[in-house]
Order: structure tokens, then sequence, then C-alpha cells
């Protein structure tokens, strides 16, 4: 097994057909934020993983041997500013608190093969508020490895 994944997580991506999905746990102040770029609820690690499909991203994870901090971007867009209040983002208590990204897969039914396993963990550092019109509408949240 390689990076500690479990033989099903191997078998799995051995398939002809790979179902990745990317899960985010945001430790705000207020509240913690679980999130996936899939559709429709997950219940693992005894919390609802919310979907937010194609208007979720995660930027390129990257590694290295330097020691310096890594950064990533969340990014949530095409929010409806009648349904989401994209202002109350920015008075979140946010600041270099903590995140974690995890990736598992999805069997044949869309069902999580296991728990998915966590490949970042980090700090939020800047909170990016773009609005406008509901395509452009957005918010990016760098995020910073230790």
């Amino acid at each position: 097994m390689s990076r500690g994944l479990s033989t099903a997580i191997v078998n799995a991506l051995k398939d002809d057909v790979v179902r990745p999905v990317t899960f985010a746990k945001l430790d705000f102040s207020s509240s913690t934020l679980y999130v996936h770029d899939s559709i429709g609820t997950f219940t693992w690690g005894g919390n609802d993983w919310l979907g937010v499909g194609d208007f979720g991203s995660v930027s390129s994870i990257e590694e290295g041997t330097d020691i310096s901090p890594y950064s990533i971007t969340l990014t949530l867009s095409g929010l409806d500013s009648t349904i989401a209040d994209i202002g109350s983002a920015g008075t979140e208590d946010y600041f270099m608190r903590d995140v974690d990204i995890y990736i598992g897969l999805l069997d044949e039914d869309e069902a999580l093969i296991e728990d998915p396993n966590l490949i970042w963990s980090g700090f939020m550092d800047v909170m990016t508020l773009v609005t406008g019109t509901q395509s452009n509408n957005s918010i990016s949240l760098t995020c910073e490895s230790e």
C-alpha cells in the first residue's frame, strides 16, 4: 500500500472508472463547515458533509521537502446573492483557523467505499469575496500548511 491507503482504496484506484470526491473541514469560530465537491450529503466521522457540486473547488495540492508553507485555495462560486449572504463571510473570524482536506472514493452507487483519507492540513489565511452577477459571485479562501 502506498501513503497509508487501505487495500479497498488501492483496489478502487485500479478500476477502469475512478470516482473521487474531495471533502473540506473548515473550523470557523462560529461553527465548523463540512462540505464536499459532489452532490448530496455524506455522513462519516460523526458529521454530515454537504455537497456543493461543481460550485466548490480545491486548487492543486503541493508537497515538498522545503521548510516553508504550501498554500491551497478553496473556492465556492456561482452563489445566488438572494440566497447566500456573501457579505457575512467577510465578518467571520477565520484567520489561522484549522482546515483539513480529505479524499474519498465512491462506488458505482455513489456511496463512499470507506471513510476518506486526510491528504492536507493547514490554516485559513486570506479570504477574498467577489460580488456582482450570480455567475461571478464567489468566495475564495487561501490556506497555508504548517
